[in-house]
């Protein structure tokens, strides 16, 4: 691997596959360093589809012979608070350390990408110690190019997802790897020696990205979810469902500016239906600038999504995405007037709450604002070119909307 709130019940979304998601309603139990899962019941107030049946696998621990099991103790939606109220207490069980191939092009670049085992403090009221899966990744490199990676990226993309709402991306923040959490004082000189290009100013301390990690994603190519998208007939609920997914996942990569290589797309196949996943987000996010001096190639990766979101937009029933009500409303309608906050804004106050706010405020100022134009554009194309905009919008207060 490279290195790599409103809900609105009828858009399928990250809250249908996160019921099967190995740090949300999973427990993590090690047994001879495998890592397995189980259910957490009391999550079913939250997650109505959640049965036990939905995860592929289960732990021991939530047999009959073992009740209760080691169960996390967060919400995506909290993930950001989570890390923060854990930042730099508790020890990080490392499974493997990768260090970032840098393409031979870039003028310099250095990261380090590593599978954690995150362990929470043990309670009083808690015999065991429960464990979140995730992935931390420190990338720093040339950004004048457009296949240079940043952890920076890879965090604004989850708060623009979570404003859209097209809800694909794993929950992602900003986290501070102390020296003080990893035992093991090899693992530590590993991580030093892998960011040496940002100097010796690491030695205790690392930035990165904390992403909540979710098992069993399987790479597919771009074409298949074009595919899903362009069907506009299905005999079941569930591949209409997946067909709303695909198409979250094609509006984000096209807001988001996002330039990912064909290997880049995952899918994770449910019990019902697929649900597309975007991870390796460190190269959304790109400025105008670096990707209109792209090769005819690598502009092509942002290009696909573009024509397609266009293609399809208006074949679609607006009112079982929120993303489009989110793109309207963010956007001033000549007929109306309104008064509208930007994405841009709203993506600005996101990124300020985070650990890392002040790095994810300067880094890249403008594509906050080119998030905007693509926005306007979109909204605009909608309100001309989509015929049954003024119905959707009859269907969507007859649904309670």
């Amino acid at each position: 691997m490279r290195f790599h709130q409103t809900r609105n019940k009828n858009a399928p979304s990250l809250y249908t596959y996160r019921l099967t998601f190995a740090t949300l309603a999973t427990a993590v139990f090690i047994v001879s360093s495998i890592t397995v899962l189980t259910v957490l019941p009391t999550l079913e107030l939250f997650y109505p589809n959640l049965t036990t049946s939905n995860d592929a696998i289960l732990s021991p621990s939530s047999s009959k012979s073992k009740p209760g099991g080691v169960f996390t103790n967060v919400l995506p939606s909290d993930w950001r608070g989570w890390l923060a109220s854990h930042n730099g207490t508790t020890e990080l069980n490392i499974q493997q350390i990768k260090k970032s191939s840098v393409q031979h092009h870039l003028e310099w670049g250095c990261g380090v990408s590593i599978p954690f085992l995150f362990e929470t403090h043990q309670q009083p009221q808690s015999p065991i110690p429960s464990f979140n899966k995730t992935f931390f990744k420190a990338a720093h490199m040339d950004m004048s190019y457009v296949d240079g990676e940043s952890h920076l990226r890879e965090i604004k993309a989850y708060y623009l997802d979570q404003i859209l709402q097209t809800n694909v991306v794993l929950p992602c923040s900003g986290y501070r790897l102390y020296h003080s959490q990893i035992v093991d004082a090899d693992k530590w000189k590993a991580i030093e020696n892998f960011i040496e290009c940002v100097g010796k100013k690491n030695k205790t301390v690392v930035e990165g990205s904390m992403m909540l990690w979710m098992n069993d994603l399987n790479t597919i190519p771009k074409e298949k979810i074009s595919e899903k998208i362009s069907k506009e007939i299905y005999s079941s609920e569930d591949q209409q469902d997946e067909r709303q997914s695909a198409m979250n996942y094609a509006i984000f990569h096209y807001i988001g500016a996002c330039f990912k290589s064909p290997h880049n797309h995952f899918v994770h196949n449910g019990v019902s239906h697929k649900t597309y996943v975007a991870i390796d987000n460190d190269r959304c996010i790109t400025p105008k600038a670096v990707s209109t001096n792209s090769s005819k190639w690598d502009t092509n990766k942002f290009a696909f999504w573009e024509k397609l979101v266009y293609k399809q937009i208006c074949h679609v029933q607006h009112h079982q995405y929120p993303v489009v009500q989110v793109v309207l409303d963010a956007t001033t309608s000549l007929s109306t007037k309104k008064r509208t906050t930007k994405i841009s804004s709203r993506l600005w106050e996101d990124v300020q709450l985070d650990e890392l706010s002040s790095v994810l405020v300067e880094t890249e100022p403008e594509t906050f604002l080119e998030i905007d134009e693509r926005v306007n554009t979109l909204a605009e194309y909608i309100r001309e070119n989509c015929p049954h905009e003024e119905e959707e919008k009859k269907v969507t207060f007859e649904l309670g909307g």
